[in-house]
Parts: structure tokens; C-alpha cells; sequence
């Protein structure tokens, strides 16, 4: 008995295979907090890929429609989580964009036009890429580079899957290959180099072959924002000084879900990461330690809410205080009147990193 495999149906069911597996490690890192989708940005994409979707089958697509419809189904379900876990950094453009993607909807409901409807949402769908490559260049490490390698993948064996090739069934899935490409290479690229070193605090003078023998700990801190541009200091009415929030992060730990973690514990908010600072790396003799500090920019999601203090830090008295960035650096600064061995090493590492906010107009 002969049987006789369609390539095409083959390769349209491993294109949506590819989609299952791009998308695992996505959601993944949106419930981790290390992804922080676009709520616009997702919902252009779900309009637009939906309408895409129909003029695919319209125009005879066939089996490249099926990764097509599965990638519909998971796009909404990213929006839908944006809703809860997504940033919140909406912008005008961001809103035109999805005017004119509603816009392109209407068009195709009321002139029944694929080729101009099909036009429009590959344009607009383009225009959706924006945000996610403006943040992905400034933060290389705020997507999941699995994602858009894969999802390249995809778009090639989906075009390759038509049933035929002509305008309406290739415009638009050349468009995301191209969009997901440079998604991926910025990310890419953006890796290969480590976050800006601001300074090394080595006050007492450990050499270099003192230094190998240290074990090392990280930790990511945060210039963490308000609404009214004040900035959170941790307060010690025991012992009277000023530090930023953050600590340590835990082996395997992403440092911006472990600075999230630490925001809520230690400061009982909520935040969004927005940028690197930069880092610093101490050095400790006393306790044989090398210490490297990964700071960031963020502001506050939702309410301010009640810290979850450790023992230690309740009995040390510690309260958040909310101040103007150019106060705080201030008060961090009168940290020099606290006489223990960590204190200079604080004021130093603190100070830097609200002087690199100063610096960046960030107070404004």
C-alpha cells in the first residue's frame, strides 16, 4: 500500500511545535519576572495577528495557517497575563498604534479588502516591534532570546508551508521573521557585554592575590521610584544610617527577580524594573569577601504595602523613608558618623550609585 505524506502538512505541524516550545520558556520567565511583556504591544499583536490569520486562509495558506492560529491563541494569553505581570510603561505612540491597528479592523469588516487589510496589519504589527526592541537595546536581558530565535524558525517553515506563495500569504510572515531577527541580534548582542562597572571600593587595599582567595556573593540594589519621583531608603533608628534596598541573590537566581523579591520584603512594594545603573565591587578583608553589586532603576507598582522584616532587621529598628533623590544622597552620606567596619563601604557604594542617578537626570 502506498502512502503519501504531504511535506507541507509535515512541516506546518512542526512549525506549531516550535511555537509550544518558544512560548514554554516565555511564560516561564513573564511568572519569574524576568519578561515583562508590552500590554499594547500584545494586544496590537493579537488584533493584528488574528486579521493576518484570516487573510492567510483567504489567500490560500492553508497548512501555514496552523502555527499561525496556535501563535493567536498563545499571543492572547500573553495579553492577558501583561494585564497582571506586563509593564506599565504605556506610551502615546504606543496608544496611535493601537488607534490605527483597530483602525485596519474596521477596514477589513466594512471593505472586505485582504490585500489593503493584510498591507495595514503587517505595517502596524512592525510598528508593534518598537517598543519591545527600544526596551530590549536598553535591557538585553528583559527578554528571552530562546523565544525569538525560535519563533524566526517558525515564520520560515510556515512561509515554506503555503499552499501557495503570493502576496497575501508571504507579506506578513517575512515581516515578524525580520522583526523576530532583530529582536533576537539586539538581544544577542547586548549579552556578550556585562553591565557598566562603576567603581571598585577596595579601601583596604586587598591585592590581587588576596582577592583570588575570597569568596565571592552578589546582590542587585535598586534606586526604587514613587509617583512623586521620591526615592526609598531603608532607615536604622537603632543605629541611625540610610542605605538603599536590595541583598543577596540566590544561586540561580536572576538578579532582577531577586531584587523584585527584595523590594517587597524589605520595602513592601511592587516594582518595575526600568534600567541598569551599573555595578560596583567591593573588597573585604575582614571578612575575606568579594562582593558585586548589580543596581538598577525602578518605581513602584500598584500600592506601597507593609515590609516583611527579618528578626534581625526588625530588632535594628528599620523603616522605609521616601525622600527626594538629591536628600537621600545626603542622608546616605551622613553615614560616615556610623562607626562599624561595613559603614564606609556602604556610603561609598550608595553614594555612586545615587550620583550615576544624579547624573542621568533622573531626579527630574
Amino acid at each position: 500500500m502506498n502512502v503519501n505524506f504531504d511535506w507541507k502538512l509535515i512541516l506546518a505541524i512542526f512549525s506549531t511545535i516550535l511555537v509550544l516550545f518558544a512560548y514554554a520558556p516565555y511564560f516561564k520567565d513573564i511568572f519569574a519576572g524576568k519578561s515583562k511583556p508590552h500590554l499594547y504591544t500584545w494586544l496590537i499583536w493579537a488584533i493584528t495577528q488574528g486579521t493576518a490569520t484570516v487573510a492567510l486562509l483567504y489567500g490560500g495558506g492553508r497548512f501555514g495557517s496552523i502555527s499561525l492560529i496556535v501563535g493567536t491563541i498563545l499571543v492572547l494569553a500573553i495579553l492577558i497575563l501583561s494585564f497582571r505581570f506586563g509593564t506599565k510603561d504605556i506610551t502615546k505612540a504606543d496608544t496611535a498604534s493601537l488607534f490605527v491597528a483597530l483602525v485596519a479592523v474596521v477596514i477589513w469588516w466594512i471593505f472586505n479588502d485582504p490585500v489593503i487589510s493584510l498591507l495595514m496589519v503587517t505595517i502596524i504589527d512592525a510598528i508593534g516591534f518598537i517598543p519591545t526592541i527600544r526596551k530590549t537595546h536598553k535591557d538585553p536581558q528583559s527578554e528571552t532570546i530562546s523565544f525569538w530565535v525560535v519563533m524566526i524558525v517558525v515564520d520560515i517553515l510556515s512561509i515554506v508551508a503555503n499552499a501557495e506563495y503570493n502576496f497575501l500569504t508571504v507579506t506578513y510572515l517575512a515581516m515578524l521573521a525580520v522583526g523576530n531577527l532583530i529582536v533576537a541580534v539586539i538581544c544577542l548582542l547586548g549579552r556578550k557585554s556585562k553591565m557598566n562597572l562603576i567603581k571598585t571600593i577596595n579601601l583596604e587595599n586587598t591585592s590581587e592575590k588576596e582577592a583570588s582567595s575570597f569568596s565571592v556573593r552578589e546582590a542587585a540594589r535598586a534606586v526604587v521610584f514613587d509617583s512623586d519621583k521620591n526615592v526609598a531608603l531603608l532607615y536604622s533608628k537603632v543605629n541611625d544610617y540610610y542605605k538603599l534596598p536590595g541583598g543577596g541573590v540566590e544561586k540561580g537566581e536572576d538578579y532582577r527577580a531577586a531584587l523584585a523579591r527584595e523590594c517587597l520584603e524589605e520595602i513592601g512594594c511592587e516594582v518595575e524594573v526600568l534600567s541598569e545603573l551599573g555595578m560596583i565591587v567591593k573588597y573585604r578583608k575582614k571578612h575575606q569577601l568579594k562582593q558585586v553589586s548589580y543596581c538598577y532603576t525602578a518605581k513602584v507598582q500598584g500600592k506601597k504595602g507593609s515590609p516583611t522584616l527579618t528578626q534581625d532587621e526588625i530588632e535594628e529598628g528599620f523603616e522605609t523613608v521616601w525622600i527626594p533623590l538629591e536628600i537621600g544622597l545626603g542622608k546616605i552620606g551622613e553615614n560616615k558618623k556610623f562607626s562599624i567596619y561595613e559603614a564606609p563601604y556602604m556610603v561609598a557604594r550608595d553614594t555612586a550609585f545615587l550620583e550615576v542617578a544624579i547624573s542621568k537626570g533622573l531626579s527630574n
